[in-house]
């Protein structure tokens, strides 16, 4: 249990207190219950990539899943872009979580898609956080479900960059390029517009946090989210993460 809090006589100062307090204790909520949900979601799919199951359990699966989502999309809703929150900053191989994820992502993409990995070991660590990517990649895949017509293919790839001349928010230095590139129709200007915004995907409206939480997953640990989308050309979004020096 947590201790109790100490208040000042001062009441101003009082309820400054206390308003922190509490800004931390549901900073510190948010973050433990995102990862339960995240541990939940891994072991639904878990379960279905293994093919053991029938159809009618696969679809109740699902349907746990995008309630966990759902779920997650609602805590940090109610949390707020206001309150701080936790960052876990760790050092990932992202070649190597691309792999691991492959079946998954598949999974997510469906039969009506064809999914290409470009990738090269070697290529060094990233610095993120591993629950956020994931968790990035399977809303990408989805976006790119959503709208493009079947038949269409998805390409993922991974790239050394060097950033020269630094903005003021983006830092120069060395980054690991992730482009998700799809074949599709292509993002109208309008909804380009509002494309991170919660709810909003490539093809207008959404489910969720969607795009957003990829913004979110990237930029807190110094990386930064870049779109690139022409008509009846496709989608391009690329995810530039910091490497770690060796």
């Amino acid at each position: 249990m947590h201790a109790p809090l100490a208040v000042p006589h001062d009441p101003d100062a009082a309820s400054r207190l206390l308003a922190d307090a509490w800004r931390q204790r549901l900073a510190m909520f948010g973050h433990d219950l995102n990862n339960i949900l995240q541990a939940a979601t891994a072991a639904i799919g878990l379960a279905l990539q293994g093919g053991r199951l029938a159809p009618a359990d696969s679809a109740l699966l699902d349907v746990a899943d995008q309630a966990l989502q759902q779920g997650a999309g609602m805590a940090r809703l109610f949390l707020g872009d206001d309150i701080p929150r936790p960052c876990s900053s760790e050092q990932i191989d992202l070649v190597q979580l691309l792999r691991e994820m492959e079946p998954l992502l598949r999974h997510a993409l469906g039969p009506g898609m064809q999914l290409e990995l470009e990738t090269r070991s070697g290529q060094g660590r990233v610095r993120g956080e591993r629950s956020g990517l994931q968790r990035a990649l399977v809303n990408l895949v989805f976006n790119a479900r959503e709208a493009c017509p079947s038949g269409s293919r998805l390409r993922l790839s991974t790239e050394d960059c060097t950033l020269v001349v630094a903005s003021p928010d983006r830092a120069a230095g060395r980054y690991l390029a992730l482009r998700v590139a799809d074949d599709g129709p292509g993002i109208p200007p309008a909804i380009r517009e509002r494309l991170f915004e919660p709810g909003t995907s490539s093809k207008g409206e959404g489910r969720g946090l969607g795009l957003a939480q990829v913004r979110a997953a990237v930029e807190p640990t110094g990386g930064f989210v870049d779109v690139y989308s022409s008509p009846r050309r496709g989608t391009c979004f690329v995810l530039a993460l910091p490497c770690v020096t060796p």
